[in-house]
């Protein structure tokens, strides 16, 4: 066998750019050799400045484009803050020094345009998650990502404006192959979102850029303080004519296992619970931020969805204990349940442990249930419900009534008998 020492260096940084972290760090021990190559590694692998700092964004550019020798191939993962704003020249300047890049997350993008993100792809072909952040992004840059971006999975996209086409996701390609969509819109703007007509969703135009019946592969939806008409658009409800149902026929996506919702106004049970049965194989739901929701979903989780294993309901207050019990019971594979601030009292769930509880007491002197895990679960599923209880006890009470009305039959005489006998004697 070959010792490491006669490999060439060649070979030792091809097997090394392999390694992930705390391997790169045990091969700086094996040798000289293996330490100079799994150094730079260590140190460039991954950028992500935390400083809220502007200055420090300029000069980790300036470093990387300017390093001799050049570090630029070893980054996978770049993230420079919130702080730094990016322009499209210091991305235009970045990118061709960066070709490996695997993440890269643009956070502070409003002043990104085409003119660079349409580059990006075609400098950095190894792509696999993008966040491109509130940047100004339109379907040319979605069909360079489709051509030159194969490995492309994941995908996140914010909105200030109306600067995204209605057509903006078919550059993507059709069927898509992205797996995880987050849709960022905590600052979109619809001047005409009132009166019912204008920005991106036209009543009469079938294109809209969050029409997703091509992302056939999309397993992890995200939505982040979604636009009514945006959310109406993805859980359309049946309105009982003649047809096919419209949540199955437009947005039905066949291998979606996670979704969540942030901050979504008026998500309700009946936009809800049609998108939730024409999708069984979810994992994982979470719809928390607004408080629209009630038993109704969790009903319609247990029913379609009775291998889900993740629900977050957090801040639904018309969600009540005997709803999250039912769903407890009739989902076997469940592990975890949020339920932060429905107001459920800790009185009516004490299968909950202390560590389960919002100990921080409100005005009304009670303590609230935080969350259920897996103890707490487990508890609710061996203890008998309260209507099996119930009809329990009503069927030891009619036992003891029918005891009672057969106790004289049994001994062979009754009160009657024994006044006869009194007479007899007499």
């Amino acid at each position: 066998m070959t010792a490491p020492s006669f490999l060439p260096t060649e070979i030792v940084s091809l097997i090394i750019q392999h390694a992930d972290a705390q391997d790169l760090k045990a091969c700086t021990l094996v040798n000289k050799q293996f330490c100079t190559v799994a150094q730079p590694l260590i140190l460039w692998r991954t950028i992500h400045l935390k400083r809220k700092n502007k200055r420090a964004g300029y000069q980790m550019i300036n470093q990387i484009v300017t390093a001799h020798p050049s570090v630029g191939h070893h980054i996978r993962h770049l993230d420079l803050g919130s702080s730094y704003t990016w322009k499209d020249d210091a991305l235009l300047l970045l990118m061709p020094h960066v070709r490996l890049l695997e993440t890269l997350i643009l956070r502070n993008a409003e002043q990104l345009t085409d003119v660079s993100l349409e580059h990006l792809p075609r400098h950095c072909p190894e792509l696999r998650s993008l966040d491109v952040g509130n940047s100004r992004i339109t379907t040319i840059s979605f069909d360079a990502l489709r051509q030159f971006c194969p490995h492309l999975w994941q995908l996140t996209l914010g909105t200030t404006t109306k600067d995204l086409a209605a057509d903006a996701f078919v550059g993507l390609g059709s069927p898509c192959r992205l797996k995880a969509l987050v849709l960022n819109l905590e600052h979109y703007e619809d001047d005409d979102d009132e009166d019912g007509g204008g920005g991106f969703f036209e009543e009469d135009d079938p294109a809209d850029p969050f029409c997703l019946t091509g992302f056939h592969h999309l397993t992890h939806l995200t939505i982040h303080h979604g636009p009514m008409r945006m959310l109406e658009r993805l859980f359309p409800t049946y309105d009982g004519d003649d047809g096919d149902d419209p949540a199955v026929a437009r947005f039905a996506l066949p291998a979606l296992t996670h979704l969540t919702l942030y901050d979504c106004p008026n998500v309700v049970d009946e936009m809800l619970v049609p998108f939730l049965e024409t999708h069984p194989d979810l994992q994982s739901l979470e719809v928390y931020g607004s408080g629209d929701l009630c038993d109704g979903t969790l009903e319609a989780i247990a029913e379609f969805i009775p291998n889900i294993r993740n629900v977050r309901i957090d801040d639904n207050i018309n969600i009540t204990h005997h709803g999250l019990r039912q769903l407890v019971r009739r989902c076997r594979l469940l592990t975890t349940v949020s339920c932060a601030n429905t107001e459920i009292n800790a009185e009516e769930i004490p299968e909950a442990g202390e560590h389960c509880l919002n100990l921080m007491v409100s005005e009304d002197e009670d303590i609230y249930l935080e969350w259920l895990d897996e103890d707490a679960i487990d508890t609710i599923r061996k203890d008998k419900p309260e209507d099996e209880v119930n009809s329990n006890n009503n069927n030891d009470a009619d036992a003891d009534d029918d005891d009672n009305n057969d106790y004289g039959s049994d001994d062979g005489y009754d009160d009657d008998d024994e006044f006869d006998d009194d007479d007899d004697d007499e």
